[in-house]
């Protein structure tokens, strides 16, 4: 057993006695011998309790260590549970006997017994002898599984451990005065061993503080030297372009990012500005990490990606996808990862695309990843993502972020132009069948919390209610537990600046609203009907061409979605529209 796996499996006694603050939160400073008294009092708790399966969902990553390591302690089997969506928890309701959430993360769920965490509650019992976690204790993570229903990931805390001393190995997270910034949940395994065990095991101060949002988190770096942050493509593709990446210049020691590849002009726009090359990371919740990369000034259109260690791989000669054999994975087996690759040597290989993204149009076979290759070979497309329609017959869609020149070539020509332009560079390649029969045209591809492009968000956009005239053109979704949020272009033919106002359009406060139920409905389980508006206020007119932020928070217990609409301007709106 490693020395990383002895200090995470003997964390909690380690540091009873310790006065050295080992996370910050909302409410201050965490001492480890404050962590060790909660843990403590949560696991006097449990012992209370005959649950033998205990799941895990809170927005503080400190209570979540908490409720971790008292689990752990208790010989509880853990649960690590990806949201508190009920229709989720209905599905696996057999799979855990109580559930211990937080009060900015509770669930309408009542299938099991609750235990609700506050800082204030957790009753510190400074001499509890706690029972050491045994090796064999096992964790359960849920990812979406192809089938629709949840697909349930079996890790023993040995496998956490061991891997979190091979990034350990790699990159000496103990190294450097700064502490730890997350844009990244830690109910996910990335974030779980990256934000949390990883930290924890060296000794990194924790700023618990999940940095949705650009502003805020340059804001905490400012101060900062040596930092260390764990993100996403879901932020770090649009940061640029937010913010003045400069300013992290000496803040900032490390950048990691998972869940996508980075796009390559992002990578290299942080490199170039904040003196630091993000390393990404390869990987699954079967797998855990398994590669890792840095784009450099010098990347192609496909950079290597390097085997970490521990990890080997071989390819499917069939399917040409890659196979991963790996401690830190179920089995002894080669795992398949889904992925088509292309080996360059033992320990590197270039990532081409999912194999899964094969569909059928009229009986013919099309690789949707081939499309959005010749795509992106148009001088006219910077980025695309394709996904497949189902409407009256199953139809291709496509999504481009349109570059320079072919800004100037809508802005001169038109749609019709432009998308007559795209499907004859097309059929070159493709039969006529298979072209895209409907386009949008975007300021950035949709992704979802994790940075991912699905297609869901792809198609979401070709949904009536995404209609030019009625909609405004969807740009990026970044959806967290219980807030989303959309990067909006003001279409300049929606259809409700037509006579509001002849001299000076400006966008109905009434459709305003309209969106925020809207966006609301889709994004989350809104019930019942609209009853009223509170405290709905209008500060700045939205013009046409504006590009604006709209901000849902979903408050279910309250039967109220929050919204506020804000740009570089400022606040435009804001309100609360109330169901029942």
């Amino acid at each position: 057993m490693s020395s990383i796996s002895l200090k995470l499996l003997s964390l909690v006694p380690n540091v009873a006695a310790s006065t050295r603050s080992i996370m910050v939160t909302s409410a201050g400073a965490v001492t480890g011998r404050q962590f060790a008294a909660a843990v403590a009092g949560c696991y006097s708790q449990l012992m209370e309790s005959d649950a033998r399966v205990v799941a895990i969902y809170t927005d503080c990553a400190y209570l979540f260590s908490v409720a971790l390591f008292s689990a752990l302690h208790a010989h509880k089997e853990v649960v690590i549970l990806p949201n508190v969506q009920t229709g989720f928890l209905q599905k696996i309701a057999d799979e855990f006997d109580l559930l211990i959430i937080d009060q900015s993360s509770s669930s309408e769920f009542k299938g099991v017994p609750q235990l609700l965490l506050e800082h204030s509650e957790l009753n510190p019992v400074d001499k509890t002898l706690l029972p050491a976690i045994p090796d064999d204790a096992g964790l359960t993570f849920f990812t979406s599984g192809s089938t629709g229903q949840p697909s349930k990931i079996l890790k023993k805390i040995q496998q956490i451990t061991d891997e979190v001393a091979v990034l350990e190995s790699v990159w000496s997270l103990s190294t450097g005065t700064g502490g730890l910034y997350a844009s990244v949940s830690h109910q996910h395994l990335y974030g779980f061993l990256f934000k949390l065990m990883w930290p924890l095991a060296v000794g990194k101060l924790i700023h618990t503080t999940q940095y949705h949002y650009p502003e805020p988190l340059m804001a905490a770096l400012a101060s900062e030297s040596e930092a260390v942050l764990v993100s996403s493509p879901a932020l770090l593709n649009r940061i640029g372009r937010l913010v003045d990446l400069s300013a992290l210049m000496g803040s900032v020691q490390t950048i990691f990012s998972s869940g996508g590849p980075l796009d390559s002009v992002a990578a290299m726009e942080i490199a170039a500005l904040s003196g630091v090359a993000v390393q990404e990371i390869f990987g699954s919740t079967e797998t855990g990490g398994v590669a890792y990369r840095s784009q450099s000034s010098a990347a192609k259109t496909f950079s290597p990606w390097t085997l970490l260690p521990t990890v080997n791989m071989k390819v499917d000669t069939d399917s040409q996808c890659l196979l991963i054999e790996s401690p830190h994975a179920d089995g002894d087996d080669f795992f398949a990862m889904g992925d088509v690759v292309e080996l360059i040597n033992e320990n590197q290989f270039i990532l081409k695309h999912r194999a899964d993204r094969i569909v059928k149009i009229e009986e013919k076979r099309l690789s949707l990843p081939e499309m959005e290759a010749v795509l992106k070979a148009h001088a006219y497309v910077k980025d695309c993502s394709c996904a497949a329609l189902a409407a009256a017959r199953r139809i291709i869609v496509s999504v481009v972020k349109l570059s320079a020149l072919g800004e100037d070539a809508l802005a001169s020509g038109g749609r019709h132009s432009v998308n007559q332009a795209l499907r004859a560079h097309l059929l070159v390649y493709f039969e006529a069948i298979l072209l895209p029969k409907k386009w949008r045209y975007v300021e950035s591809i949709p992704v979802n919390s994790q940075g991912k492009v699905t297609a869901d968000a792809i198609t979401a956009l070709f949904s009536p209610a995404s209609s030019s005239t009625t909609r405004p053109d969807v740009a990026a979704v970044e959806q967290q537990q219980n807030e989303v949020k959309l990067d909006l272009k003001i279409n300049p033919s929606l259809r409700y600046f037509d006579g509001h106002f002849d001299d000076k359009p400006i966008l109905p406060g009434v459709v305003q609203v309209d969106w925020a139920i809207n966006y609301g409905r889709q994004y989350f389980t809104v019930g019942g009907e609209f009853m009223r508006l509170e405290v709905i206020k209008f500060h700045e007119f939205i013009e046409p061409g504006d590009q604006i932020e709209l901000s849902i928070i979903h408050q279910q217990e309250k039967g109220k979605l929050v919204f506020q609409y804000s740009s570089s301007k400022g606040i435009h709106s804001s309100g609360r529209i109330v169901f029942g």
